[in-house]
């Protein structure tokens, strides 16, 4: 990055024909605009180039910020461009951040995807309205799972942070329309926290006049983005079932990797309810019997009795 903001500068090439060439390839897809160095994107006119410490903080923001959810690495990466900023490594450093966040891994919850693949619906319902399941329950799940990885073992607090997490979830791009649920119902896209501590481009830019004319031209076109966010809904969902019905690539674990263990319901704390762990750990492997089935220790070395399967197991990243 420093080699193309001194290029678009000062015009300084390397002394070497062949990188000088790439660097003024490379470079005409970049422009400074206040002395601070932009790529020209696809999905955004600008994208904000950060260094190494600038990243870090807007990872950790939109990850487990006020507006974060704990989203997966693509999530993750996809919210960081849409919110407008870019580095050369963003994709492999969202995956091991997402890898290495501690409440994602003691959290994560697939029994609704597997369902889904089968074609199951899984209808959980009140007496009084049996139709009230679809969207409403899936949500619900988003929020449940997200109150996990926020509260640790403070259950009894969700309702301080429930409306931040009612507000990270309408701010996430969602994959099954590729919107927001706040774009879908005002016509754009809230600004976050963490423009305001990285000023984005569209902060940096920001005038009261252009924004309400901006706005009202959004609220004129958000009809047409409902209707693509339909498209995008019925394109996902065949995406999802196609995945679902290819050979899924089984798990094996060698002596001395770190894993997770399911939590059953003997082990599970019962005083926080749907809010306990799915997860604990980590253990690690003691033998490989071959058969699907592993033997774990504690990282003191302590034994853990009986064999565990490895459906009740996946990899501990540290």
């Amino acid at each position: 990055m420093t080699s193309i903001v001194r290029y678009l500068s000062t015009g300084e090439l390397p002394s070497e024909p062949l990188k000088a060439r790439k660097l003024r390839v490379v470079a005409a897809r970049y422009t400074l605009v206040g002395g601070e160095l932009y790529k020209r994107g696809i999905s955004s006119p600008l994208l904000k180039c950060l260094t190494p410490e600038q990243a870090h903080y807007v990872l950790r923001e939109i990850h487990e910020g006020i507006c974060g959810t704990h989203s997966g690495g693509r999530t993750l990466a996809a919210k960081v461009i849409r919110t407008g900023y870019y580095w050369p490594t963003i994709t492999i450093d969202c995956m091991k951040f997402t890898q290495q966040c501690k409440p994602c891994q003691q959290h994560d919850h697939r029994f609704n995807e597997f369902l889904e693949g089968l074609q199951i619906k899984h209808r959980v319902t009140s007496v009084e309205h049996p139709q009230s399941n679809g969207q409403a329950e899936a949500s619900n799940k988003v929020i449940l799972k997200e109150l996990k990885r926020r509260l640790g073992q403070a259950k009894g607090e969700w309702p301080d942070h429930l409306h931040e997490i009612l507000w990270a979830y309408r701010c996430t791009p969602q994959s099954s329309t590729r919107e927001t649920p706040f774009r879908l119902a005002y016509g754009t896209d809230a600004m976050i926290p963490v423009e305001v501590g990285e000023p984005s481009l569209r902060r940096q830019q920001f005038t009261e006049e252009t924004n309400v004319e901006a706005l009202n031209v959004e609220l004129d076109l958000i009809e047409e983005a409902r209707d693509r966010a339909v498209i995008n809904m019925e394109a996902c969902r065949t995406r999802v079932s196609r995945k679902h019905r290819t050979k899924i690539k089984p798990r094996e674990f060698q002596p001395g990797d770190l894993v997770s263990r399911v939590v059953g319901e003997a082990r599970r704390d019962r005083t926080q309810g749907k809010l306990a762990p799915n997860w604990d750990g980590p253990f690690q492997v003691r033998h490989n019997l071959n058969n699907g089935a592993y033997k774990l220790e504690e990282l003191s070395g302590k034994i853990v009795p009986r064999t565990w399967n490895v459906t009740h197991l996946k990899h501990y990243f540290s």
